[in-house]
């Protein structure tokens, strides 16, 4: 099991388990029971990883309180009005790099699968020009 402070040997030594010398195609799995048992052990794999993660950065932030961020519009949540969240069309290729990115980012680390569809789904491009600033060092949020 890896719990909160697993080291990199315990990784190691789950993840050698797990795989063995599988190859990396996974051509040994001959049938849909077989790859739905492997997809299980790597999911519970990932999430032992995940919650060992939360409780490092829980320990790390114990007592650090963070400045909210919003984006300054009115949005009743409660279920009492019809809020529609902010969807923005994207091909499959980008979705899927930012999903990447937002699911490997501390900052979301808490959130669930559905949080981070939502987030991407928000997520609009904007271009700028080269000179451009888009972070001034020190603003708050």
């Amino acid at each position: 099991k890896m719990g909160g402070g697993a080291s990199a040997e315990q990784a190691r030594t789950k993840v050698t388990t797990l795989i063995g010398d599988k190859p990396a195609d996974a051509s040994d799995v001959v049938d849909l029971e077989a790859a739905k048992e492997e997809i299980r052990a790597l999911r519970k794999m990932a999430y032992d990883f995940q919650m060992s993660l939360k409780e490092e950065v829980k320990g790390k932030d114990a007592g650090k309180k963070r400045e909210a961020v919003f984006d300054g519009q009115k949005h009743d949540v409660g279920g009492n009005s019809a809020y529609v969240p902010k969807v923005i069309e994207k091909p499959v290729a980008i979705r899927q790099m930012l999903l990447d990115v937002v699911a490997s980012n501390i900052l979301f680390s808490s959130y669930t699968f559905d949080e981070h569809n939502a987030i991407v789904d928000a997520f609009e491009q904007q271009t700028v020009s080269p000179s451009s600033f888009i972070i001034h060092q020190g603003d708050s949020g």
